[in-house]
């Protein structure tokens, strides 16, 4: 991995990017350890849900106009100024007791992070040519990965001691990540010129980004069902919590894995190929959910749509930034990002329905035909040979 990533000689502001990514979700505790904190303060779960929604409903509106503020006020100030009032409001929600004040303070972290997100991917292509395109947004999505399945190893052992020193260490990340980013600025001031593009392929790049943005639509609906969906098959088949948490731990664990060989496999097809080959690998990894029904099995499933996770999630960024200028890549990105946070919306609430009308076979064989429809989609992005300097895109 380490000659792959030398031999694309990625500048160094895309390693400092990469750097206060892990750093940033190193300490990643404050949503999947919001529930417990909740139930102890005698939260139910209805308002607990409500909670959770709260930070997503921030993430979706600021994904939609955030991306667009970064094209014109640029990434850093945005990236900076989000990750500094996210230090303070991580740092203060363990110490508030207002149940309102909380719900508040989910919706402003929810915009902070929505807003956070398309500013980094669009700066990572500013910085890149598209050669460098899948090592730079592999190198992140991995960093960002390692990171989270440690603050789910060290967020364990500290909520056992304390919910408030939980989310100061969670502040204490994000101030981290601010730190290194405000310390390195030097290595962060290449951008890409602004390309002048005429209207003819303006209109041939947005029905492409409309497509791609489309894809990962119904790609992440598929994959949020392993959100709600599958753990509730899999305790059905009599599986107990701790099974449910190997099997999720395999998902963090492939991705890790298989990430470097993502980046080079999206080097040799091509983004185009490979998020439609992610697309069905998914649907077919979901669509073979009744087929199993012990704790390997479960295991090979997960690692089947993990695998085609790590193809889309690396593959779209590297699209959207092919067939975009610095000048409005952060919109771009913030719909790109704003797919996944509406199916986190979707997506969980429409498998847990299914499976609540005892629907459970329609909505696995739902999910292979959404991968196929994917498919197909992603397959109509038309790349022209001027998008790319002999990197296929």
């Amino acid at each position: 991995m380490r000659k792959y990533y030398l031999r694309n000689r990625l500048p160094g502001g895309v390693y400092l990017l990469c750097f206060a990514t892990f750093a940033n979700s190193l300490g990643t505790f404050l949503i999947p350890f919001l529930p417990l904190y909740l139930k102890n303060m005698g939260v139910d779960a209805r308002m607990t849900g409500n909670a959770v929604a709260c930070y997503g409903a921030g993430c979706l509106l600021a994904c939609l106009f955030g991306g667009h503020i970064s094209d014109v006020v640029g990434r850093r100030p945005v990236i900076c100024t989000n990750l500094m009032i996210t230090t303070v409001l991580t740092g203060i929600i363990g110490f508030i007791t207002s149940l309102a004040t909380i719900f508040t303070i989910l919706f402003s972290i929810g915009i902070c992070a929505g807003m956070s997100r398309p500013a980094s991917n669009a700066l990572i292509g500013d910085l890149i040519n598209e050669e460098q395109s899948a090592a730079a947004y592999g190198l992140n999505y991995w960093s960002g990965n390692v990171g989270f399945i440690l603050s789910s190893l060290l967020g364990g052992i500290l909520s056992t001691y304390s919910f408030v020193l939980l989310y100061l260490v969670d502040s204490t990340t994000c101030f981290l990540a601010f730190l290194i980013l405000v310390g390195g600025i030097s290595d962060l001031q290449k951008t890409e010129p602004k390309q002048k593009v005429s209207a003819a392929k303006n209109d041939r790049s947005s029905k492409c980004l409309n497509i791609i943005i489309s894809t990962t639509l119904l790609a992440w609906v598929i994959q949020t069902q392993a959100w709600t969906a599958l753990p509730l098959t899999i305790t059905k088949e009599g599986m107990t919590s701790f099974d449910w948490g190997i099997i999720s731990a395999t998902n963090g664990i492939v991705i890790i894995v298989v990430q470097p060989f993502v980046n080079r496999v999206i080097s040799i097809f091509g983004g185009k190929k490979i998020l439609a080959a992610g697309c069905l690998i998914m649907g077919i990894g979901f669509m073979a959910v009744p087929i199993f029904s012990t704790l390997f099995g479960f295991i090979i499933q997960t690692t089947i749509w993990s695998v085609g996770e790590s193809f889309v999630t690396t593959s779209s960024p590297v699209l959207v930034s092919a067939f975009t200028t610095s000048d409005e890549r952060g919109k771009w990105m913030g719909f790109s990002a704003a797919t996944f946070s509406f199916a986190s919306i979707v997506g969980p609430a429409s498998g847990g329905w299914a499976i609540q009308k005892e629907l459970d076979s329609i909505l696995w064989i739902s999910c292979g035909i959404g991968g196929i429809l994917a498919t197909i989609l992603a397959l109509q992005v038309k790349v022209s040979k001027s998008l790319s300097t002999g990197e296929k895109v």
